[in-house]
């Protein structure tokens, strides 16, 4: 799986799925290896074989909150919001606490005209996205005063 995902970063996308699929055979239960080979079929803009893969990895764990966040963005970016909505609304039940499952279903509601509902979940998203900010601060800090330091 390390040389399909070093693939995908390198944008060698034909090895990745190689890789990937090698350990697709290898732990065909593992959710994270359909998640990721829709992953490098979106990139390859093969959105039916990216759909394909994410819900293979649905089957396996019904609540793989990247697999449901993949799914919503893809139909929400193909202007399918009924059935983005359905993998978003599971994707905040699943994960309450994600800011991009609120954020991305904030922007299918305003879509569809619901703005009460919109603004509720884009407030979500803000205040989770600052409650993460707020938790990364003290590394960032530690980060920064240890390259400063020539560590």
């Amino acid at each position: 799986m390390v040389k399909g995902i070093e693939g995908f970063q390198a944008s060698k996308y034909d090895e990745a799925i190689r890789h990937l699929n090698s350990a697709h055979q290898l732990a065909p239960t593992h959710p994270d290896v359909p998640y990721l080979l829709g992953t490098v079929y979106e990139k390859e803009s093969d959105f039916v074989s990216a759909h394909r893969y994410w819900d293979e990895a649905l089957q396996v764990d019904p609540k793989h909150v990247n697999s449901l966040l993949a799914c919503g963005d893809m139909l929400l970016r193909q202007n399918d919001l009924e059935g983005a909505r359905t993998y978003l609304d599971r994707a905040v039940e699943v994960a309450p606490n994600s800011w991009r499952a609120h954020s991305l279903l904030a922007t299918l509601l305003l879509r569809q005209n619901s703005y009460a509902d919109a603004v509720t979940h884009a407030g979500r998203a803000v205040n989770l996205g600052k409650e993460q900010q707020e938790q990364l601060r003290p590394t960032c800090k530690n980060f920064l005063s240890q390259k400063s330091s020539g560590q």
